[in-house]
């Protein structure tokens, strides 16, 4: 249950919740599992994406020993609303968290004992699906703390199954957020972790790590990537054109991390857009969608890092290389049914 525990000196940590059509009970949930670490203190602040479904105040008598202070932004999407959290925290440290997951216990604590003035620290998280829980631990095993690692562990970020680019599992130091005016890019909806990740560790000296949980994520059968969108593949390109642009400030000499960020996404429009079960789409449109697709993408993706994925997207893309439609679909189809 979050707290103020006895002897705490000052705000160090600010935990950041965007939340949007959320239930009362999934907040209380969230909010139950977050722990104060000893020797510092914790703020929450719940930034509500438009207005919310039930009456807030019942958040100051629920946790009326608890610093939590809560936003009503206009409607803008999650970006938005984690900016106006930024906004708005006054700890010397940051960590994200989304409504719908919790912490494990002592979570945060995992985080803050090993983060000896570093701008980062990256734990390992709790991915739960159903009745199934797994451990998923970090990419590196020990601190990082010189530009070559730093550049290494970001160009990470680029790579599938890394989990650099995810949000959650890290805690940021608020003063390099503010010296550097990061904040998340409120233009995309697909990719928005990733972008403010890489961004971030362009500013990042000292990484450290802790093999201890600091995360639980909880994978709902019932995700929004399972539902049909039309501006799904737009929403993606748009994603890759942002993080093109962060690639290409960079200077950065291998070209192929960026092919093979930029081939990941093209996997998820063949599976959750071309072949979403959803579309109800003739196979004469799957067809033409599938074509546009590989004349916009087979560059890229005969540049990309084929050894990265995994050995079923390596089938899916060598598949769609080679223009193998009826594959393309049945691994599709496969998929789908995994994720629905």
């Amino acid at each position: 249950m979050l707290r103020r525990d006895q002897g705490c000196i000052m705000v160090k940590i600010s935990v950041i919740i965007p939340v949007y059509n959320t239930k009362k009970s999934v907040l209380m949930r969230c909010l139950d599992s977050i722990e104060c670490p000893q020797n510092c203190k914790v703020e929450c602040v719940i930034v509500f994406d438009g207005q919310p479904e039930f009456d807030v105040a019942f958040l100051q008598d629920a946790y009326v020993d608890t610093d939590i202070r809560y936003i009503i932004a206009e409607h803008g999407g999650v970006s938005h609303a984690r900016n106006v959290g930024l906004d708005h925290a006054s700890g010397e440290y940051v960590v994200f968290i989304d409504v719908d997951d919790v912490l494990p216990k002592e979570g945060l604590s995992n985080l803050f004992d090993v983060i000896d003035n570093a701008e980062l620290v990256v734990g390992s998280f709790l991915k739960v699906q159903g009745k199934q829980e797994s451990l998923i631990r970090p990419s590196i095993d020990a601190a990082i703390s010189t530009p070559a690692g730093v550049l290494e562990y970001q160009l990470g970020v680029l790579l599938p199954d890394t989990g650099n680019g995810l949000l959650w599992n890290k805690m940021y130091s608020m003063q390099c957020i503010n010296e550097h005016a990061i904040r998340f890019n409120e233009s995309i909806s697909v990719g928005e972790d990733s972008d403010f990740v890489y961004r971030y560790l362009i500013h990042v000296h000292t990484i450290r790590v802790t093999s201890k949980p600091v995360y639980t994520y909880i994978r709902m059968s019932n995700t929004a990537v399972t539902a049909f969108r039309a501006s799904y593949e737009q929403r993606i390109f748009r994603s890759m054109e942002i993080m093109r642009e962060n690639v290409t400030r960079q200077q950065l000499r291998d070209w192929s991390y960026f092919s093979t960020y930029y081939t990941y996404h093209i996997l998820l429009i063949i599976v959750h857009y071309i072949f979403n079960p959803n579309n109800q789409w003739s196979v004469a449109k799957e067809k033409e969608e599938y074509e546009v697709l590989w004349r916009i993408a087979v560059n890229e993706i005969n540049n990309c890092k084929k050894k990265e994925f995994n050995i079923a997207k390596r089938i899916t893309i060598f598949c769609f290389r080679h223009r193998f439609f009826v594959l393309n679909k049945m691994i599709a189809w496969i998929r789908n049914r995994q994720i629905g």
